[in-house]
């Protein structure tokens, strides 16, 4: 996608690619099977060429994914990632969305502790307390 960017984030032996218009895949880092995927959102009423999968962040059982002007998306595994060792394991649940302001297009996110950290386009950074 052109001016769109790709990011991957590593746990265990998982990688998760934030891959356009693919959504997030995700793939074993031992044979590069692909276990399973986030698609992209389809309800945004948006057109879809301004939703896409930019990067994608980790950490204990959360996932946030930047889809572009659909803004963040965030998943949740049935336990803390880096405790899975069995591909099999791996169950997502997608628990919700934060959008902001029309063109603020999310193209980054970094999420450690209970910080998650938005490049938000032409709205600049974003700090977000994540909370249970």
């Amino acid at each position: 996608v052109a001016e769109a960017k790709s990011q991957a984030e590593i746990v265990n032996d998982f990688i998760f690619i934030a891959a356009g218009t693919g959504g997030v895949q995700i793939h074993n880092l031992t044979d590069g099977s692909k276990i399973t995927e986030i698609p992209l959102p389809t309800d945004t009423g948006l057109d879809s060429s301004v939703v896409v999968s930019n990067a994608v962040s980790i950490d204990k059982d959360l996932i946030f994914i930047s889809n572009g002007e659909a803004g963040v998306y965030a998943a949740q595994a049935s336990k803390q990632i880096k405790n899975i060792t069995n591909p099999a394991d791996l169950s997502l649940t997608m628990q919700g969305k934060l959008q902001f302001d029309s063109l603020e297009s999310v193209n980054h996110v970094n999420f450690k502790g209970n910080y998650l950290l938005v490049a938000a386009g032409l709205g600049g950074l974003k700090i977000v307390d994540v909370q249970d």
